[in-house]
């Protein structure tokens, strides 16, 4: 398992106390920093660009459905005790925003990263993760996909790219 890391390290020098080394010799870990940044960045949290981010936060402790959401479908049709349908949101951001949130900001910000494709998925594997036998929490998975360019001065060469985040949440989803 890997975890984020910094793109910069720091360096004790004697003279200065502390200096900064930002080593670009792997630009696919600072490209790997920037989407896993993206990914658990809410929008509107970072003030400088409040589209930055993954809209998928806003879904937070609303009752949706899984597979629903899968497949993009942001609302379910209700049928009131009057008879009159209605269509009820099922999450404020569906699958289809929360794949154009992340590609719009890793576009934005990484701009030698192209053909960029991005995958949203939500999962829940029972039992797989569980020590007690109950069962395991949603799996959140983002699939980036892309072609480097090459780029003289941030050091990338032509070639695929490829990065999958996946963490855990609470169950707080509908699975009806």
């Amino acid at each position: 398992m890997h975890y984020s890391d910094s793109p910069i390290r720091f360096v004790n020098d004697e003279q200065l106390n502390l200096q900064i080394d930002r080593p670009l010799s792997n630009v696919v870990s600072v490209i790997d920093n920037w989407v896993d940044t993206v990914v658990f960045t809410s929008i509107r949290r970072f003030k400088a660009d409040e589209e930055f981010g993954f809209s998928f936060w806003d879904n937070e402790f609303i009752a949706m459905n899984l597979v629903d959401f899968n497949h993009g479908a942001d609302f379910k049709i209700v049928k009131r005790k009057n008879n009159r349908e209605e269509k009820v949101q099922m999450s404020r951001a569906g699958i289809r925003q929360c794949e154009r949130s992340v590609r719009d900001s890793i576009l934005y910000y990484i701009p030698y990263l192209k053909n960029l494709e991005v995958e949203v998925q939500l999962s829940m594997e029972k039992n797989k993760f569980s020590r007690r036998g109950e069962n395991s929490k949603y799996v959140v998975r983002v699939l980036v996909k892309g072609r480097l360019t090459y780029n003289e001065f941030v050091g990338t060469r032509e070639g695929e790219y490829q990065r999958e985040v996946e963490f855990f949440m609470d169950p707080f989803l509908n699975n009806k």
